[in-house]
Parts: C-alpha cells; sequence; structure tokens
C-alpha cells in the first residue's frame, strides 16, 4: 500500500514543471568532457558572481532602480553603483527579495563553480587521503 503511494508520487514528480525547469539548469552545471568549455563555464560564472558582489557592497538606495525615480529613461541622475545602472538594478531587485542574504548568492555561485567543475571521479581521488 505504502509503496504505491510512494510510486505514484515519483511517478507525479517526474512531470512537475519544477522538473521541467530544472533541467536546462542541470546541463548547464555539468562537467562536460570538453576540458576549455568547463574552464570557460567556470570563467563566465566566476566572473558573474564577482560583478555581482561588486554592485550589492556599491549598492546605495538612492540610485536609480526598479522603485525609486529616476529610472533608465529619465537621465537625472548617474548611478553610483561600482557596475553602474544594472548593477544598481540587480542589487536592488536582489537586497528587496532576499535581503542581507542575497550577500551569499555571489559565494554560491563561486563555490558551485570551483566545486562543481570536476568531474565526481577526480574529485573523489583529490580529496580522499588513500586512493588504490
Amino acid at each position: 500500500m505504502c509503496s504505491g503511494v510512494l510510486n505514484g508520487f515519483h511517478r507525479a514528480w517526474r512531470w512537475t514543471p519544477l522538473r521541467v525547469l530544472m533541467k536546462p539548469l542541470q546541463l548547464v552545471t555539468t562537467p562536460t568532457r570538453n576540458r576549455r568549455l568547463n574552464e570557460l563555464i567556470g570563467l563566465l560564472a566566476l566572473t558573474a558572481a564577482i560583478l555581482l558582489f561588486l554592485s550589492l557592497i556599491s549598492y546605495r538606495p538612492t540610485d536609480p532602480s526598479w522603485n525609486t525615480v529616476g529610472g533608465i529613461g529619465s537621465g537625472t541622475r548617474p548611478a553610483h553603483n561600482w557596475i553602474g545602472l544594472i548593477g544598481a538594478w540587480m542589487a536592488d531587485l536582489l537586497l528587496q527579495f532576499e535581503g542581507v542574504t542575497a550577500f551569499c548568492l555571489p559565494l554560491v555561485i563561486a563555490a558551485s563553480t570551483v566545486f562543481g567543475s570536476y568531474p565526481a571521479a577526480d574529485a573523489r581521488r583529490r580529496t580522499s587521503p588513500a586512493t588504490p
């Protein structure tokens, strides 16, 4: 009886929209056999994490953003964010939705890039002290 319920849950999970949306993310984050492509994806992700971190630490509430007067087309005042207007908008959006925990997002991106860039067999070989 219980296995039938779990089996039905597993079949329902297989076709949920969340699983469909996660498939492209899983394909992008899985290392390929092409080492240069892995390095390029890692470099782009680290660059994005650094730019996101810089935009978050240089955030000012008076910069033009989603909820302040003087958005993109106004040109009344420049953005004082180190990444510019796009950085001001991204920092405001992340801080509005996540608050202070938005500072963890660049760290998560950087950590997943560094630790996720090697296949599992290579990661085990590097971290285990006694390998046969």
